[in-house]
């Protein structure tokens, strides 16, 4: 299972030998290069590489053997580091720490049996790869630095009872490989996708719920003049902003000579935001004579019905890639102008009637009338501040008419998505409060009614 090239010699004399050779070559190279040039030049820099990746692997597979062997533990060092640091010298200036804890991890993984490749019988079944047999693996055939493998391994803990259990495998090699091409600061940033992919029902969705309460604007801080904000967005108000400010923050060449805009990227995007600020205020409670900034979002059929594996990708704008959790594209799906090209199960484009799935302006009006503001029983945001919300969603085939509509301000828009609440029109209104809209605040009330719905 380990790399073969550590099996290929019983005499440690003479693979040190080597290694000593090797030494002295890669020292003579630096007075050789200046008489050669280009792709010679290319080629000794890969060579030195590989010998580079042996070597890291080499010391991380040696000091697993110490581990293993209890020769540090027998030694005058304190601990793995120590002996790191003082046997090889160059690890004091950093990563000592990484190489001893990824050193553990492969002397824990091989046990008894020692690091010699492991080859299995001719009739020994082949069984998939433990996760951390993934890392090591990666890590003693130089793959992998130790150092992200370390970050590798803590990223894996972190998703374990996340994913479904089949998945644990194929998730190790996922950020093993991202590791190796791009190192452990962006393996993190994988994490988004592997839980579409392979996470247990529900936990992108949560992860995005999380980070929705994180989301704030600091209070204005002035100096000399300028007053600076610090703005932090989850993915979806992230996702949603660029599409507001998209189209404005275009370079605007002149345009009488047809020079290039002078501003720069930031002014233009700060500029932008605020146009979009005074485009609102100056709308007050009217209803808007433009559509809302369009957020196109690709999304499976399956996974818009569901909400509970995959997830939607944004497209179209800065933020493209960006993953939306199928709850969150159900809810936007509701009112605001997202557009979601959702595919079948073989990447086709569905036709879905998307043309219809908008409340019309006189629709809005007649609600703003209707239910006055939010519907949400004790809420008291204006109507101009909320959204219409279909109360059987449209992805579950509800219909865009006010018998199946709901004015919603937006943090509870999003608890009626997150608790699956069931809203009902009264008409007339109910005598509890006059109400139009009455709302079953159990968690689940919707599922429970959509289930008793016949199948569209």
């Amino acid at each position: 299972m380990y790399d073969k090239h550590m099996a290929q010699t019983s005499d440690l004399a003479a693979a040190r030998a080597t290694i000593v050779a090797a030494r002295e070559a890669a020292g003579a190279v630096r007075h050789l290069a200046w008489q050669h040039s280009g792709d010679e030049l290319g080629a000794v820099v890969r060579e030195l590489d590989d010998l580079d990746r042996a070597v890291r692997a080499a010391i991380v597979a040696v000091t697993a053997e110490a581990i293993r062997q209890g020769g540090i533990s027998a030694s005058q060092c304190r601990d793995s580091v120590s002996w790191l640091r003082e046997h090889a010298p160059s690890l004091r200036q950093g990563g000592s720490r990484a190489v001893a804890d990824c050193a553990a991890v492969v002397a824990a993984e091989r046990g008894g049996r020692g690091l010699a490749l492991h080859q299995p019988a001719h009739n020994e079944p082949a069984e998939p790869p433990t996760p951390v047999e993934v890392v090591c693996e990666a890590v003693l055939s130089g793959e992998l630095g130790a150092p992200t493998a370390v970050t590798v391994l803590a990223e894996f803990d972190r998703l374990r009872s996340r994913l479904r259990p089949e998945a644990h495998s194929t998730v190790a090699v996922a950020l093993t490989q991202l590791g190796r091409e791009w190192g452990g600061a962006q393996v993190r940033r994988l994490r988004p996708s592997l839980l579409a992919e392979h996470g247990l029902p529900g936990e992108l969705q949560a992860d995005h719920d999380t980070l929705a309460r994180a989301v704030c604007l600091s209070t204005p801080a002035v100096e000399d003049g300028l007053t600076t904000y610090r703005l932090t967005l989850d993915p979806e108000s992230a996702a949603t902003l660029e599409a507001a400010i998209g189209t404005l923050s275009a370079p605007c060449p002149d345009p009488v000579t047809g020079a290039r805009d002078p501003r720069p990227a930031s002014r233009r995007r700060a500029q932008a935001l605020i146009e979009v600020c005074r485009r609102a205020t100056a709308a007050g409670e009217r209803l808007p004579n433009s559509g809302k900034a369009a957020l196109i979002v690709t999304v499976g059929w399956e996974t818009l019905r569901s909400a509970l594996h995959g997830a939607g990708t944004v497209v179209g704008t800065t933020a493209t890639g960006t993953l939306m959790a199928p709850e969150t594209v159900r809810r936007l799906a509701c009112d605001a102008e997202i557009i979601p090209a959702v595919l079948g199960s073989g990447g086709e484009l569905l036709d879905l009637g998307t043309s219809v799935r908008f409340f019309a302006r006189a629709q809005t009006r007649a609600l703003w009338v209707r239910d006055g503001g939010c519907s949400f029983p004790g809420c008291g945001t204006p109507a101009h501040w909320c959204h219409a919300h279909h109360l059987v969603h449209w992805a579950d085939g509800g219909a865009t008419d006010l018998a199946n509509a709901a004015l919603l301000c937006h943090r509870h828009h999003d608890i009626v998505h997150r608790d699956r609440l069931r809203g009902e029109v009264h008409d007339p209104p109910d005598a509890i409060g006059d109400r139009a809209v009455h709302w079953d605040l159990s968690p689940g009330s919707y599922d429970r009614a959509i289930r008793g719905r016949p199948a569209a």
